[in-house]
C-alpha cells in the first residue's frame, strides 16, 4: 500500500470514528425511558471507548510523549527490546499508559454542549485521547485503581490531572533513552 493510500485510509478511519462520536454525542443526554442517566452515560462512553477509539491511527511520533517510567525503562533494558518487554504482566512487562484516562477524556468530549468538529476531534486524539507514556503494566493498573478510588472519595477529583496521579502512585518519568522523534 502506498503512503497516499495509507493516508487516505487514516483519514477515512478518523471520519468514521468522528461520525460515531457525533451520533453518540447526540444520544448522550437522552437516556431511554427507564434507564438511569449515569448508567446510560457509562454505556455511551463505553460505546466510544470500546473499539472505535482504539481503532484510530496509532502514530508513535504523534502520540508517544517520549517519557517512560524508570521501572519500565529497566524492564526494557532487562528484556532487550520493546517487543519482548510488552510480553508478560505486572512489574515484568510494559504498557502504553494513556495518561489522560480514555473513559474520562471521552466523557469530557461527550459532555460538551456542541460536538467537536472533525478537525477538533483529530486534535483531541493527538493531544488527549490517544497520547501515552510507557509504564509497567503494574503501574498502569495502579494508576487506574488510584483514579477510581479517588473518584469514589472525592466528587471534585479530576481524573485528567495525570501529574497528580503519577505523583500519588510514585511513578517517576524520564526521557526515553531509546526514543528519538527525529528518526
Amino acid at each position: 500500500m502506498s503512503k497516499q493510500e495509507k493516508d487516505l485510509k487514516k483519514i477515512a478511519n478518523f471520519k468514521a470514528v468522528h461520525a460515531i462520536y457525533l451520533a453518540l454525542h447526540k444520544m448522550y443526554n437522552f437516556p431511554p425511558d427507564g434507564v438511569p442517566k449515569d448508567y446510560w452515560h457509562d454505556k455511551v462512553i463505553s460505546a466510544l471507548t470500546a473499539q472505535p477509539i482504539l481503532n484510530l491511527p496509532q502514530e508513535k511520533k504523534i502520540l508517544y510523549s517520549g517519557l517512560i517510567s524508570e521501572n519500565a525503562n529497566k524492564v526494557i533494558e532487562r528484556k532487550g527490546n520493546l517487543t519482548k518487554a510488552r510480553k508478560g504482566s505486572g512489574k515484568d512487562a510494559i504498557a502504553d499508559e494513556h495518561y489522560f484516562p480514555r473513559k474520562y477524556a471521552c466523557k469530557q468530549i461527550l459532555e460538551r454542549k456542541t460536538s467537536l468538529s472533525f478537525d477538533e476531534f483529530v486534535e483531541a486524539w493527538e493531544t488527549k485521547l490517544g497520547v501515552y507514556h510507557i509504564t509497567t503494566k503494574a503501574e498502569n493498573a495502579d494508576l487506574k485503581a488510584y483514579v477510581e478510588q479517588m473518584l469514589k472519595k472525592n466528587k471534585d477529583f479530576d481524573p485528567l490531572n495525570w501529574k497528580n496521579a503519577y505523583r500519588a502512585c510514585k511513578i517517576n518519568l524520564i526521557k526515553d533513552p531509546r526514543y528519538n522523534v527525529m528518526k
